[in-house]
């Protein structure tokens, strides 16, 4: 770990020391490597599926134990032969995936109910971008190309474990980018602006520094901590179904997943919506992707109707 740190951003070091201190530790932390047996490794395996961890979480683990393996490899600690990682079957019986899309109409109730919320104009950014919300947390006022309509995405806000906000580069090479905005988009970025206006003014001499100019800031024109967005998403969703509406779970990243959706089922070129989002590769902007049964069933109709097109002409040749 204290090798890789120097080639890692901060969240992801972050991330990995949560995954080996919560799911590796305990169960292969003290074991030599050649001592270490797919068996050890199903163990782990089988306290993920034991707890009923999500798809993704079983997933980074995977991914961590293989790197590790790899690693060991790699530097000649482990030989190819001895590495326990390719022996061990992928755990089964997980949770049924969550659904991670909604549809047009489920998109508009949530900004609907948005309303005035102070993150009203965040949410809708990214749900007409598909941009990550550590991306669009780092916006700046000068981030927007007003003649050519462009977003530039640049930066990311991330927080330390000690609760200190920092700005990084994106997550991927491809992360940084331009967007072009649609009229919702830069309507909200628009709006987001009036509001920070409201809110900064009369605060402007305590705010300086790298934040000073950030688009999105809470009522103290700092930045903006995205356990309190969660939240507000969370009452949203409460209110939604409270009014009898039918709501599925909305949740930051979900957003994106909804964007991707919605944006191929409106005809818009999967690479195109892999440029906006970022991907590195198109497979997984197709990961994201959850086409809405409606949209199956219409695109299902074309291929009838070529049916009938063609038994049609082949009628009048003969």
């Amino acid at each position: 770990m204290g090798e890789y740190h120097p080639e890692l951003k901060p969240t992801t070091v972050q991330q990995y020391r949560f995954l080996y201190d919560y799911y590796l530790k305990g169960f292969i932390g003290k074991i030599k490597l050649k001592n270490l047996l797919p068996y050890h490794i199903q163990k782990v395996y089988n306290n993920l599926v034991e707890k009923k961890m999500k798809q993704g979480t079983v997933n980074n683990v995977r991914k961590m134990i293989r790197t590790l393996l790899n690693e060991a490899v790699r530097r000649g600690m482990l030989s190819a032969d001895d590495n326990p990682y390719p022996k061990v079957k992928a755990p089964s019986n997980l949770p049924v995936k969550q659904q991670r899309s909604f549809t047009e109409e489920q998109r508009d109730q949530f900004l609907q109910y948005a309303g005035k919320s102070l993150y009203a104009n965040l949410y809708k950014l990214l749900l007409y971008t598909g941009m990550r919300v550590g991306e669009a947390l780092a916006l700046m006022i000068c981030d927007v190309d007003w003649d050519n309509h462009v977003l530039h995405v640049t930066k990311n806000l991330q927080k330390t474990t000690q609760g200190m906000f920092y700005i990084e580069t994106p997550k991927t090479r491809e992360s940084i980018r331009d967007i072009y905005l649609v009229p919702e988009a830069e309507e909200a970025f628009k709006s987001q602006l009036e509001l920070r206006k409201i809110i900064v003014e009369p605060i402007q001499e305590d705010i300086k520094g790298e934040f000073e100019n950030l688009l999105f800031v809470n009522t103290k024109g700092k930045p903006v901590n995205v356990g309190s967005v969660r939240q507000s998403i969370n009452r949203i969703v409460a209110k939604i179904r409270a009014d009898g509406n039918d709501c599925p779970d909305i949740w930051l990243h979900a957003m994106r997943h909804g964007y991707v959706s919605i944006a191929v089922a409106r005809g818009v070129p999967l690479e195109v919506v892999q440029a906006n989002v970022g991907h590195t590769s198109i497979e997984t902007t197709m990961r994201y992707l959850e086409l809405q049964p409606d949209y199956i069933r219409k695109q299902s109709m074309k291929i009838s109707d070529l049916y009938q097109t063609e038994k049609a002409d082949n009628k009048s040749n003969e």
